[in-house]
């Protein structure tokens, strides 16, 4: 353990002192745990500590070059999103209800959404899809109510214009 300054007449560390243990890095002010920082093999983990919330992200890379990796955002506990890295960049997100089911896919390119994006309903069926190229729809739209009959289709172009398609 290797502390910044050992001085209990000094305001300044008396509230913020950072040491490091490991690979482990924990930050506390006015001796409490604000930060919690851990380097593991492959895995990176975050937590924040706020007044009544609990942040976290844990970072997991697939390899030794740290190019590909899944990063997981909590709060208090509760898995928020995956995000998808592959080559440094994001490929998909996936969205997720405070119960862990998945609220939606969004595939994406060069920053932009690209492909099928889905969304579910909280019992895991498909609520609705929309095809996107270059960040704009592009294509059919399906909302579908909970009964699984389609609602309603929309045909809409890159050139952004709408119209109803009847089934």
């Amino acid at each position: 353990m290797i502390y910044l300054k050992d001085n209990n007449d000094d305001q300044f560390f008396k509230k913020y002192r950072t040491y490091l243990d490991s690979e482990t890095i924990k930050t506390y002010i006015n001796d409490k745990l604000e930060l919690f920082q851990e380097i593991k093999a492959l895995t990176e983990t975050t937590i924040l500590y706020k007044k009544n919330e609990v942040s976290k992200v844990i970072v997991e890379y697939s390899d030794n070059n740290r190019i590909n990796s899944v990063v997981k955002s909590y709060k208090n506990d509760r898995l928020l999103k995956e995000t998808f890295i592959k080559n440094k960049k994001i490929v998909l997100e996936k969205e997720y209800y405070t119960s862990g089911k998945l609220v939606r896919e969004i595939p994406l390119k060069d920053g932009l959404i690209n492909g099928e994006v889905k969304d579910y309903y909280e019992n895991g069926k498909i609520r609705s899809t929309a095809n996107f190229v270059n960040g704009d729809i592009d294509g059919v739209v399906k909302n579908i109510i909970k009964q699984e009959k389609l609602l309603k289709k929309l045909y809409i172009k890159m050139e952004r214009k709408l119209s109803n398609v009847k089934i």
